[in-house]
């Protein structure tokens, strides 16, 4: 079996609940970022979001080098990654080689928040699901999310046999 890292970063905890739901059907480790600057303000999240910055965040998990995997649990934001997500996959693009996707937001932009990952990372992810918050708050994710999680394993099980996701140059 894998050994799978999910890190969330979650404002409002649609996020933090598809997290915490993986973490205990799987028995993946769960760590959370942070947004130091301004997370509880949705008008500095959404600015800081369609300018691209880079806020302060605080990550206190494990070593995500140490993993076979790392699942990614994020938020969509205006339309991008969130910026406390884009900050921790910056900070820690070296050591994410296998790494999964899990949006969540009102309405659309899933793809845009997984291309920015993808782009980050120099790879492709080995798995990807995105959810509109109306989903998770009625409880429909459960069977997307067990499909997911598959999808991870399989795909560090791969990436453990040498048959690695494509390369793409990191940005």
């Amino acid at each position: 079996m894998a050994r799978v890292l999910i890190v969330v970063h979650s404002r409002t905890g649609h996020c933090r609940r598809l997290a915490r739901s993986l973490a205990e059907a799987r028995r993946w480790t769960l760590a959370e970022v942070d947004y130091l600057d301004g997370g509880a303000d949705y008008g500095r999240c959404a600015l800081d979001a369609l300018l691209r910055r880079r806020p302060r965040i605080r990550y206190g998990g494990p070593n995500p080098a140490t993993f076979d995997a790392v699942v990614l649990v994020s938020p969509v934001w205006c339309w991008r990654l969130s910026p406390p997500m884009r900050g921790f996959v910056r900070d820690m693009r070296g050591k994410l080689t296998n790494v999964g996707v899990v949006s969540c937001m009102g309405g659309s932009g899933a793809g845009n928040a997984l291309a920015e990952v993808e782009r980050l990372v120099g790879r492709r992810a080995i798995g990807h699901v995105a959810f509109r918050q109306s989903e998770v708050e009625a409880g429909r994710y459960v069977e997307a999310l067990k499909a997911f999680a598959d999808a991870v394993e399989a795909g560090a099980a791969r990436a453990h046999s040498g048959a690695d996701p494509e390369l793409r140059p990191a940005g």
